[in-house]
């Protein structure tokens, strides 16, 4: 099998589509400041646009020794620190999903809320255009977090892109997408980790007639790396980079709210209504 390197591949781009940033609101983000509305005033297509560059970089950088034995799921420092990459991946998917639940929260009044969750949803159809599945997964699940999905008055018929990502059937429509897809294309990581450790957990490393290496259960390894190896390869978009809207979406300031505090947002916003109202 083999490592896959840090350095960029060298492919064919097209000519980088115009930025459509809104220069005005930029010193906003520059700012950093801790609730804003800067994400909303930014076109939905930069905002999927600066995520996929990103993810891709980070994507790109992923050696094959961070999937091997589990390192990427242990609590210690040290095991953790043997899959750098994967552990930011994994944070940056977390922050963005906890940012957008918290964006939509945050509104009292429901018109505002409606328009944060449409904000976002063109933000993951722009992303599932760019074939960047991991940012589709993380809006979708923040869409879908309790805080938000209780909202019935505000979800409503918003629910496109849930079935995408939905993890019925294994994965199909998933697996059914990516199938289409070309490079360049950033994986959502989640189904490689949860079939490495099925593999890892339900196969012995030693044949237990013989304790001879069970090299079955590492071909099943070697072959699922080797299908995220192949899709880092390419992993390249012709685009332009807006770094100060890059560093925001790298440090979502909104990113590390306890879901606890979210579903309190929740529930000022949007009131659990009384079944006894209804007897």
């Amino acid at each position: 099998m083999q490592e896959s390197q840090n350095t960029d591949p060298v492919v064919d781009l097209k000519p980088a589509p115009k930025s459509v940033i809104s220069t005005k609101h930029l010193p906003t983000l520059e700012s950093r400041p801790a609730i804003t509305t800067a994400l909303l005033d930014q076109d939905a297509t930069e905002i999927a646009r600066q995520q996929t560059l990103l993810k891709a970089k980070h994507f790109r950088a992923i050696v094959t020794k961070e999937w091997v034995n589990q390192i990427w799921g242990r609590t210690n420092e040290a095991s953790r620190a043997m899959a750098p990459t994967i552990d930011v991946m994994i944070t940056l998917t977390n922050r963005l999903s906890r940012t957008v639940t918290q964006m939509v929260v945050a509104r009292e009044v429901e018109k505002e809320r409606l328009a944060v969750i449409k904000h976002w949803v063109h933000v993951a159809q722009a992303c599932a255009a760019l074939n960047n599945f991991n940012a589709v997964t993380a809006i979708v699940v923040g869409l879908c977090m309790g805080p938000v999905h209780r909202m019935e008055k505000t979800w409503g018929a918003l629910t496109r892109l849930t079935e995408m990502v939905s993890a019925s059937g294994q994965y199909a429509n998933y697996r059914k997408a990516l199938k289409a897809a070309t490079k360049p294309c950033i994986l959502f990581l989640g189904v490689y980790i949860t079939n490495l450790t099925f593999v890892e957990d339900g196969n012995p490393d030693f044949l237990p007639e013989n304790h001879h290496i069970n090299f079955e259960k590492r071909r099943k390894v070697a072959t699922i790396i080797e299908e995220i190896v192949d899709w880092q390869h390419g992993c390249v978009y012709g685009l332009l980079p807006v770094g100060a809207l890059q560093s925001y979406l790298r440090d979502l300031p909104l990113g590390d709210v306890a879901e606890k505090d979210l579903y309190a947002k929740s529930v000022k916003a949007e009131p659990i209504e009384d079944d006894s109202d209804n007897d």
